[in-house]
């Protein structure tokens, strides 16, 4: 089945008061929520379609460490219908009757004598025709919300974002407002990216996000020596490869080494909605 992946939309935030800073440490969460029932992992192919759309919102299920982490990215998905055959049957007969009476009356409009009035007749008729044919397509189809899950890992100057700052409150407690200057400084040093600075250590399984991927950066170059020995011995060094790959591959279904899939690197992740108190892990 092929699937196209829709970005879902989510807003608010709550988060700490503390200024973040780009030199805190990123600590580890090894908390792992479940992934909806019907979720599938990301294949090569979903990759590649996230990296041509550059962002994509979703819910984080997983933070391990401060490389990785797990998006559920929620799309729809239009699929038979298998379950309603009798009432289809009789919405089918109905359907038949309005084509016919349509055809009935293209017969009449060819007939008219008069061109712009035959005309006008005539688009109306067509726009009926479209949408008798988008009802018998919701009739064979269904829509239906699907969950696709991608393991992603972070660039080393990833940024992190929240849209909405935590409640001020003064020193009695009372609700207060942010002044323009505490405003400005928890935009950072670029005031035109989404929302405030805030932190890895502040993400957690359970929050709506939209992250921003790039794709990933060459890995360097083979050492010089590396080189140097392929260069002594081509020869050798092909056969001694070749069997070392035969030797080290292990036998898997194709598709299913996620480790040798390219995945797109994370640039950005911003906080679009905390989790909720029901979801949060203890």
């Amino acid at each position: 089945m092929k699937r196209y992946v829709l970005p879902s939309l989510a807003a608010g935030l709550v988060l700490a008061l503390a200024i973040p800073t780009s030199a805190a440490p990123r600590n580890k969460k090894k908390v792992h929520l479940k992934p909806a029932p019907n979720a599938v992992e990301a294949q090569a192919a979903d990759y590649q379609a996230l990296e041509q759309l550059v962002q994509v919102e979703g819910k984080l299920l997983a933070v391990p460490d401060d490389e990785n982490l797990t998006l559920e990215v929620a799309y729809q998905s239009l699929l038979p219908q298998n379950n309603r055959k009798g009432e289809n049957a009789k919405q089918m007969e109905q359907l038949l009757r309005e084509e016919q009476q349509l055809q009935r009356e293209q017969e009449q409009i060819l007939t008219t004598t008069n061109p712009r009035q035959r005309q006008r007749r005539l688009e109306d008729l067509s726009r009926r025709m479209q949408r008798l044919e988008t009802r018998r397509q919701q009739i064979h189809l269904r829509a239906t919300t699907e969950h696709i899950d991608f393991d992603l890992p972070a660039r080393a100057e990833v940024k992190v974002r929240t849209l909405d700052l935590p409640p001020k409150y003064d020193d009695k407690g009372n609700p207060s407002n942010y002044t323009p200057q505490e405003l400005k400084d928890r935009k950072g040093s670029n005031p035109k990216l989404p929302g405030y600075e805030s932190l890895w250590d502040n993400l957690q399984p359970g929050q709506m996000v939209r992250i921003y991927v790039a794709k990933p950066k060459k890995k360097p170059a083979a050492k010089e020596e590396d080189k140097e020995k392929k260069d002594s011995n081509p020869g050798e060094d092909k056969k001694d490869s070749k069997l070392d790959q035969i030797l080290s591959t292990p036998d898997q279904p194709q598709g299913k080494d996620q480790a040798n899939i390219e995945k797109p690197e994370i640039t950005m992740v911003v906080i679009l909605k905390e989790v909720p108190p029901k979801e949060k892990a203890k």
